[in-house]
């Protein structure tokens, strides 16, 4: 048993490093321009262990994509289930993942990622709207409907993409301006939140 669990997290340690590394290459490089035998370099692993665990390239892009998407759409259901908050605070909570380090983690990177090769190359990351974006989209719906007593904007409920919007534009913003006009993502999350839902 203690055999297998360490080898169960030499295998997790080793994903972890090649999706780090692919991270880095294809924001560096782009999706077309990344190569698998850089990224098996730079992750200090075999190329044929790349393809071991993630079949190909647009495996490997898809691996890295969920591995930011999956845990935000398993927190999405578990603040579902939370009857206690406000519809403010579960936002709040939702949204740390991308808040964090001022929209410059690990998660904000990759979705930055996924943005600008989905400009380039819609097919790549289709999967992701159908597996991930659509049912967060469906539980951001169901936490209206849940918080109807607090009366949320009725626009929210026909665009829920309007409770995470100025996250993409601040993630969008910290990608392209963050040397020359650092922004305060969190702050104008809460600002936003402020207007649209504003504190009883």
């Amino acid at each position: 048993m203690a055999q297998q669990t360490k080898c169960r997290k030499k295998t997790e340690a080793r994903r972890e490093a090649i999706l780090d590394a692919a991270l880095e290459e294809f924001a560096a490089k782009g999706y077309a321009g990344a190569r698998m035998e850089d990224i098996a370099r730079r992750a200090g692993v075999a190329k044929g262990t790349l393809y071991l665990h993630f079949g190909d390239k647009e495996g490997l892009f898809n691996g890295l994509a969920e591995s930011a998407f999956a845990p935000m759409h398993a927190l999405a259901k578990e603040i579902l289930d939370d009857k206690t908050p406000t519809l403010r605070e579960k936002l709040l909570r939702f949204c740390g993942p991308m808040l964090d380090e001022q929209g410059c983690s690990r998660t904000a990177r990759i979705i930055r990622l996924v943005w600008a090769e989905g400009l380039h190359n819609p097919k790549l990351v289709a999967p992701f709207y159908h597996g991930l974006v659509a049912p967060i989209l469906e539980l951001h719906r169901e936490n209206l409907r849940l918080a109807a007593h607090e009366h949320p904007h009725p626009a929210l409920q026909r665009f829920p993409q309007l409770l995470v919007s100025p996250i993409m534009q601040g993630l969008l913003w910290q990608g392209m301006f963050k040397d020359k006009a650092p922004l305060d993502v969190k702050e104008l999350y809460i600002a936003y939140l402020d207007i649209i839902l504003p504190e009883k």
